[in-house]
Order: C-alpha cells, then sequence, then structure tokens
C-alpha cells in the first residue's frame, strides 16, 4: 500500500463507535468459515440447526499435497455442505468480493458496517493479536468484523477460537492482512418445520460413518513419530495442526455437537428419551478424546511418543469400541422410531 493510500484511511475519524449488536456461536468443533456463517445465520435467523447438522463428520483421505509420502492417509475433515444448506433452509448466502486496494476494501467494510451489517473477513492469522499462538503460523483465518471504534481498530468476532468473547483489529493490522471479505445476501424464504428438522437430524446421524475412520486412524498415530521426524524443523507445526487441532478440538467438539442434536430429539417425545443416555455416553468419549491429546502432547514435549504408542493405540481401541456400540444403538433406535 502506498504512503498516500495509508493517509487517506489513517484521515478517517470515527465521531463515535459503531458496534453490531451481535452474540458469536461458541460451538468448538467447527472450523473458522463454519463458525463464522452459522454465528451470522444465527443472528439474522434466530435458527441454524440444519445447517449445523453438516459440520460434524470426519474421514480420513490422502493429500495430494503433502510431500511427505511416508504418512499414507491422513486425518482431515470432510468439507462440509454448509453453504449449500444454508441456502436451502435459511436463504443465507455467503458472496465473496476482491478490492484492487486495501483502501477499496477498507471502504467497503465501513460502508457495511454504517449499514449494519456485519462482514466476514478472510485475513492472515498472523495479524489476529489477540491469541499469541497465531503468531506462529501465517495461515487464512475468518473473522467477523461488527464494528469500529474512535481508536482506529475494529471490532470483531473470532467464534471459532475465542468464542463469545470480541476482539479488536487495528487498522494497520486490517491492512497488512486482508485478502477478502464476505457479505452476508438474504432471500426471504419460508422457515424450516421441526417436522422437517427432526428428518434431517435422524438422517445425518443415521449415515455417520466410524469403522473404516478408525481403521486408517490407526495408521496415522502409528506413523506419527515417522512424520515429525521427517518435519524435525517444524514438529511443533505437525502438532499443532495434524494432531493438537484434529484430536483435541475436532473430534472432541464433533462429539459435543453430535450429543447436542441427541439431546435435542430427546426433548421431543417420550420415545426418544433414550437419546438423553446416549448423549451423555458422546460426551465421556469427547472426554477420552482429549486424554489422548493429551498423551500425545507430553510425548511431544518428553519426545517419547514411540514408547507411549501401545497406550494411546489401546486408549483409542477403548473409544472404537464405546463408539461403535454408540452408533449402533443410536441407528437401531432412530429405525425403529416412527416419525
Amino acid at each position: 500500500m502506498c504512503y498516500y493510500e495509508r493517509f487517506e484511511i489513517y484521515k478517517t475519524k470515527m465521531k463515535e463507535s459503531i458496534i453490531i449488536p451481535f452474540k458469536p456461536m461458541a460451538k468448538k468443533g467447527l472450523d473458522c468459515l463454519e463458525a463464522c456463517l452459522l454465528s451470522l445465520t444465527n443472528h439474522y435467523r434466530h435458527e441454524y440447526r440444519a445447517a449445523l447438522l453438516q459440520c460434524f463428520n470426519f474421514r480420513f483421505r490422502k493429500n495430494p499435497n503433502r510431500k511427505v509420502t511416508s504418512i499414507g492417509d491422513h486425518f482431515d475433515r470432510i468439507p462440509s455442505n454448509i453453504v449449500l444448506y444454508l441456502n436451502q433452509f435459511y436463504g443465507i448466502e455467503s458472496m465473496p468480493y476482491d478490492f484492487g486496494s486495501p483502501k477499496e476494501h477498507f471502504d467497503f467494510v465501513l460502508q457495511c458496517l454504517t449499514e449494519n451489517e456485519p462482514v466476514i473477513l478472510l485475513t492472515s492469522s498472523y495479524y489476529c493479536s489477540w491469541l499469541q499462538s497465531y503468531h506462529t503460523v501465517n495461515q487464512h483465518h475468518f473473522i467477523i468484523l461488527i464494528g469500529i471504534t474512535d481508536r482506529k481498530t475494529f471490532i470483531c468476532s473470532d467464534p471459532m477460537i475465542m468464542g463469545e468473547h470480541l476482539c479488536e483489529m487495528s487498522y494497520d493490522d486490517f491492512l497488512k492482512g486482508c485478502y477478502r471479505s464476505h457479505r452476508i445476501g438474504r432471500d426471504i424464504i419460508p422457515t424450516i418445520q421441526e417436522n422437517e428438522l427432526i428428518a434431517l437430524t435422524r438422517n445425518h446421524l443415521a449415515k455417520l460413518d466410524l469403522e473404516n475412520s478408525f481403521s486408517k486412524l490407526y495408521h496415522v498415530l502409528s506413523h506419527t513419530q515417522t512424520l515429525i521426524d521427517e518435519y524435525q524443523d517444524d514438529a511443533g507445526h505437525v502438532w499443532s495442526s495434524l494432531l493438537d487441532m484434529n484430536l483435541g478440538y475436532y473430534l472432541t467438539g464433533t462429539h459435543q455437537l453430535y450429543a447436542e442434536y441427541l439431546v435435542f430429539l430427546s426433548t421431543l417425545n417420550n420415545k426418544y428419551r433414550m437419546f438423553i443416555e446416549y448423549a451423555n455416553t458422546s460426551i465421556t468419549l469427547s472426554k477420552k478424546w482429549n486424554t489422548v491429546r493429551n498423551i500425545i502432547y507430553k510425548s511431544y514435549l518428553k519426545d517419547n511418543y514411540q514408547e507411549c504408542l501401545s497406550m494411546l493405540l489401546k486408549e483409542v481401541e477403548q473409544i472404537r469400541d464405546i463408539s461403535i456400540a454408540l452408533k449402533t444403538n443410536v441407528n437401531r433406535c432412530i429405525t425403529s422410531i416412527q416419525v
């Protein structure tokens, strides 16, 4: 950015702060774009559950961009169909905008905020100053801009990491890190009916695949030391991206979301009451995945992963058995109960 453009932006003097009333969604297990989109859907529609159904499923896939061939398949999130569901059930559309200069981008965001419209910002995590770990890697990250202050800062929400807590981003960090913004389009469509949401929930819970994922998870965990060895100079990044986020955030969060839907079904009718017990089992599984995460993290710090591997796989075996039994019980109940 040239000096003139930066000067023009810094001349912008807000007479008063603009802060749009906004409550982010604090749900563990969502990626940053999912968390932003669902938060804004709830902001505009006061409902989000049909789209949230698309945010908790996992698989293993081969990453063609990974240079390390010895790891084979590795754990990853399934790309969700959340964008399609948001449009189908809530009339919500995420519309990306690219700009010729940071000045154009700044003016666009300012216009949206003055019109009482939050904006999803794609930025570099390096310039999200509210979390120290963001400064260790430079990767794309979605946040929501909901206001601007007379201190030349944006009020923003980072719902994936910070939950309901709001943060501030300086003009300077915005200018250095911004890539594009997403404005939310809203069509008027009929409100999703409760029976339709129940059917969606039942169908999605019945489709979750566990056994194939567990068989490949053993492969990943067994070869994690190889991966860390081949990335000796960046072992910390291997830990944070492959292990901590996938095992400690996505898997624990997925089971919390799964429990939320089981509780939702259980409150509808007495015939679903057994789902409360299954929800408690899912919460237990979330805690067990966190135990696995802690075992791996301690082994990383002590550099004795191979020594911990048998204990780790034994813990995963227990999780596998409980998970498959849970899936079997939920499926049996879903198929036996007439809607």
